[in-house]
């Protein structure tokens, strides 16, 4: 579910940007982080005022703050709205419920953040926090250009305004400072870990596919004419294929233009384009008798080679490849860096992981469950009756 305005579910990208991360006059001098328009879309806007009202439904109690179900299910009204209508209360239970109880738990942790982010704060913070706001609102300002006008319009898509986005950036510097003094980012990383790690993910991650393609005469006995196949001197359609084939094999190989051959002569579906076939993977086994015969031969052929007469399953086949380039992975040491970033970064987040169970234990917020629950049967019972045209963005972050 893609929520406009203010959203949740950014407990990863605030470590990732908190690893390291201080405010002026709150320990080491360090430059606060860049946020981008896509962080800014992935981060929640911490809206410490005007919040939605209780309207006499539930409410759930963190500190001194209520969550009410509004703020939880209207960033979500399009999602949600669709997912209504295309399901009965039980589907719609079932998919929504895990998306909608990672909301609220991120929603716990943010209040529990900045509750230990504001005890921990030193007496002066919020002229470091002021400074360090100012310097990122001049970076955002400078990434359009010092075009004053689209940074604007870039923050109003994001449902803030000036006000709203220095707030939230001054909450968040402070979360992120409190973080990265938690946190810290001193974790030793084996070798054998990093060679551990590229193992695991060295197909997916560091790999790149094979490239096979070629050209194709494809000549079918019985799409040959009389005089072709010339009866009268003893010749079956099968025996005329092959000698047509290699008459041509003979022609191509004399200079004749292979694709202009395969267009004048060849019955395949591919004559058109000059026989010329999709790339596939060598090695995948990607294509259906008889045609997986022609990909083994061109897989044993190099480019610009061209086959003599293949006589497979009623068609004789003449095979040019274009492109056989086999795939392969980067070795360990041309990503040892990245590497070493990924298993840093994932233990940073099990760090991080690690601290916020901790945190949501000892807070040990109550009826939790029941409140997602909740929020559940009211987006049902607010989406599913509502017609679409009323379910629209227009509503998100009211």
């Amino acid at each position: 579910m893609r929520a406009h305005g203010r959203t949740a579910g950014y407990s990863t990208l605030l470590l990732v940007a908190a690893m390291g991360a201080a405010l002026p006059g709150c320990g080491d001098p360090a430059e606060s982080p860049r946020f981008t328009k896509e962080q800014m879309e992935a981060l929640p806007f911490p809206q410490r005022a005007d919040l939605p009202a209780p309207s006499g439904g539930m409410v759930l109690s963190v500190d001194d703050e209520t969550i009410t179900v509004g703020e939880i299910i209207e960033p979500y009204s399009e999602a949600l709205g669709q997912l209504a209508a295309e399901s009965g209360y039980d589907a719609f239970r079932l998919r929504a419920r895990p998306r909608l109880a990672q909301v609220v738990r991120d929603r716990i942790i943010d209040i529990l953040l900045y509750r230990r982010a504001r005890k921990a704060a030193p007496e002066r913070v919020e002229e470091a926090l002021e400074k360090a706001v100012e310097m990122e609102v001049n970076r955002f300002v400078a990434s359009y250009g010092h075009n004053y006008a689209e940074a604007q319009k870039a923050i109003a898509q994001m449902g803030l305004d000036w006000k709203g986005y220095r707030e939230y950036l001054k909450r968040l510097l402070l979360v992120q400072s409190y973080l990265s003094t938690e946190i810290k980012d001193d974790q030793p990383v084996s070798h054998g870990e990093l060679v551990a790690y590229y193992d695991r993910v060295k197909d997916e991650r560091f790999s790149w596919p094979g490239e096979l393609q070629f050209r194709v005469i494809d000549i079918q006995p019985d799409k040959l004419t009389d005089d072709q196949v010339d009866a009268a001197a003893g010749r079956t359609r099968e025996q005329a294929a092959l000698a047509f084939a290699e008459d041509l094999y003979r022609r191509i190989m004399a200079g004749e233009d292979f694709a202009e051959v395969a267009k004048a002569h060849s019955h395949g579906h591919r004559a058109p384009l000059g026989g010329l076939w999709r790339p596939v993977i060598p090695g995948s086994d990607s294509l259906a008798a008889p045609y997986d015969a022609l990909q083994a031969r061109a897989e044993a052929m190099q480019p610009g080679q061209i086959s003599e007469p293949l006589a497979v399953d009623g068609h004789v086949f003449l095979v040019k490849v274009e492109t056989n380039q086999p795939g392969g992975v980067k070795p360990f040491a041309e990503v040892q860096d990245v590497v070493e970033q990924e298993v840093r970064r994932l233990k940073q987040q099990e760090s991080y992981n690690r601290f916020v169970d901790k945190m949501l234990r000892k807070a040990e917020v109550s009826n939790v469950n029941q409140f997602v629950d909740f929020c559940v049967d009211q987006a049902y019972r607010r989406y599913a009756a509502a017609p679409r045209s009323q379910v629209s963005p227009s509503q998100e972050g009211s």
